[in-house]
């Protein structure tokens, strides 16, 4: 369970506004059995009036059908999620994932304006990816492309700060960074006036770069700590994983699956999964690989401020020799102004 964030327990009594001030999301137990189990729904209904935080709750399942049934619906109208014991942990995870992502979804749909449509859209579908992809099931091209032109016209309209700002609410670190580099590779596209089409397909390959991430065991990718050596090389085997699996899916361009494939190639020839260097690597590819590398590098100052993107663009262009050096100059020119 610690995969999916802090974990905090409360004795019954605690007022809702205490507990939710530091938390993500609560599980409540609701047992059907007990003398009272009128008491658990009082609960469940105060943290849903005084907090907005996700709520999952776990019920018994040997409790009568007829009961378990108009509890849950009692706990679907108060916007709660339920599961049922007995459960695996990974069911528990899944829900809890499921309400943090529904409730980030409303959040970008409530904070309104194009910004608010296009991280919402782009969200929605980058999420159906994931799951689609961890639950073996079809991940369609039709799918991907269907959103593009909403977060196109996000940025064209709100810009990247806008688009920065709200994905950073976001708790979920694996989305978080494929929500920022789609935004960073279709606003430095829209800077350098490319064509509609191309931010298209940067918006698609924005999307779609770590979906090799959905394949790797969820303690490796949102492990907290250093990764030992061993966890690293699971964790680069992401972007054949991800290549893999879309050429499986078919109907996938060839831009694309070079962008999920090499986005970790270098010009030097240091990067991988393939040693690529030079000419061997496209532009739409460089220009992902810049937004993932300016991405990982902001991520790491707790400080979103002039200064930390100056420092985060002097360490890359440090890296001139493995990213392109022409895009990286032009890429200081976009207007920054994340303070």
């Amino acid at each position: 369970m610690g995969e999916i964030g802090p974990i905090r327990r409360w004795l019954p009594g605690s007022a809702p506004e205490t507990v939710t001030r530091t938390a993500a999301c609560a599980v409540i137990d609701v047992d059907l059995d007990s003398p009272d189990p009128g008491r658990g729904m009082e609960l469940v209904r105060s943290f849903a009036e005084k907090s907005s935080i996700p709520i999952i709750c776990v019920l018994d399942y040997s409790a009568e059908e007829l009961e378990r049934k108009l509890r849950v619906a009692k706990i679907r109208a108060l916007g709660a999620a339920a599961i049922s014991r007995p459960f695996e942990p990974s069911d528990l995870i899944d829900a809890v994932r499921n309400k943090d992502d529904q409730a980030f979804e409303r959040k970008a749909v409530e904070h309104g304006g194009a910004v608010g449509l296009g991280v919402a859209a782009a969200h929605g579908m980058l999420t159906n990816i994931f799951r689609a992809s961890r639950g073996g099931r079809p991940v369609p091209f039709d799918q991907v492309k269907v959103k593009d032109v909403v977060i196109i016209d996000a940025l064209r309209t709100s810009g990247i700060k806008a688009w920065l700002d709200l994905v950073r609410q976001h708790h979920n670190a694996t989305y978080r960074h494929s929500l920022l580099v789609t935004g960073v590779a279709v606003a430095f596209a829209q800077a350098l006036d490319m064509r509609i089409e191309d931010q298209q397909r940067l918006a698609r390959a924005g999307l779609l770069h770590n979906i090799g991430n959905a394949l790797l065991p969820l303690d490796i990718l949102e492990n907290p700590d250093v990764l030992t050596e061993q966890e690293l090389e699971q964790v680069k085997k992401h972007p054949v994983l991800g290549y893999e699996l879309l050429v499986r899916e078919g109907g996938f361009p060839e831009e694309i699956l070079a962008c999920v494939r090499h986005h970790h190639e270098f010009l030097d020839g240091s990067g991988y999964p393939d040693g690529l260097s030079g000419l061997q690597i496209p532009d739409l590819v460089r220009i992902v690989t810049i937004a993932d590398v300016f991405c990982v590098l902001s991520e790491q100052h707790a400080e979103k401020s002039r200064m930390a993107v100056e420092r985060t663009l002097g360490v890359m262009e440090s890296m001139i020799g493995k990213l392109d050096g022409d895009l990286l100059r032009a890429f200081r020119t976009i207007a920054w102004d994340p303070a």
